[in-house]
């Protein structure tokens, strides 16, 4: 739809049944995407290069990142590179970071029952934003476990993991393993190992800068 406004990148390759819909915006879809059928695209949209599109998801309004895989329903969404969100799951009017893993069933919620505005705690307050919609702030390198329910506002720091019966706290700290209900600090050692295995995955490693920008984060959870 609207075919003027869909800019495809060099070998990108989008199977038969995939529909893109440009009425609402342009949809750029950079080189090398692989996207399966019987997915929908609504612009205004950007997929970055090297990134994955599963059969049966559904992107809209969104800005994806390189090297990404995506699955499951996404509106409003702007996600940084190498990024996993792979399995079924809501995702709307949210910002992840970059080296994040969803597992399968992490849902967000966007909006409240109530429809009042969302309140976002920023520096240990809670700031009235103002919009009925507003999903969830997600730093780099946190991980979810399968079928993980993340409220409205949420924010999470880089670095947390969770893992629990239930909706998340709505706001996890940098570092922090949370695990049905209980807090403890992630130890650095071991994330710095698990953040190796990651990148070499995606033939990537991870420089000494980065490792430094960490552990001061760290030492401020």
């Amino acid at each position: 739809m609207n075919s003027e406004q869909v800019f495809i990148g060099e070998d990108t390759v989008i199977q038969p049944t995939a529909l893109i819909n440009a009425e609402k915006g342009p949809v750029i879809i950079d080189s090398g995407v692989t996207i399966y059928g019987q997915t929908y695209f609504e612009g205004p949209l950007y997929i970055g290069k090297g990134s994955l599109i599963k059969p049966l998801t559904q992107i809209k309004n969104s800005v994806i990142g390189p090297m990404c895989k995506i699955g499951g329903e996404l509106d409003t969404v702007i996600i940084q590179g190498y990024t996993n969100k792979v399995h079924d799951g809501h995702l709307g009017d949210a910002f992840l970071g970059a080296w994040i893993n969803l597992g399968a069933g992490t849902e967000n919620s966007n909006l409240k029952n109530n429809y009042e505005p969302v309140k976002v705690q920023v520096n240990e307050k809670n700031v009235d934003t103002n919009s009925l919609h507003i999903g969830c702030f997600i730093g780099d390198h946190v991980k979810t476990a399968i079928g993980t329910l993340i409220n409205t506002g949420t924010v999470v720091g880089a670095g947390a993991m969770i893992a629990t019966n239930g909706f998340a706290p709505k706001t996890i700290r940098p570092f922090t393993w949370y695990v049905n209900g209980k807090h403890r600090k992630v130890m650095l050692d071991k994330f710095f190992e698990t953040t190796y295995h990651v990148k070499k995955r995606r033939g990537k490693t991870q420089s000494e800068a980065e490792n430094l920008l960490l552990e001061k984060l760290q030492n401020q959870r």
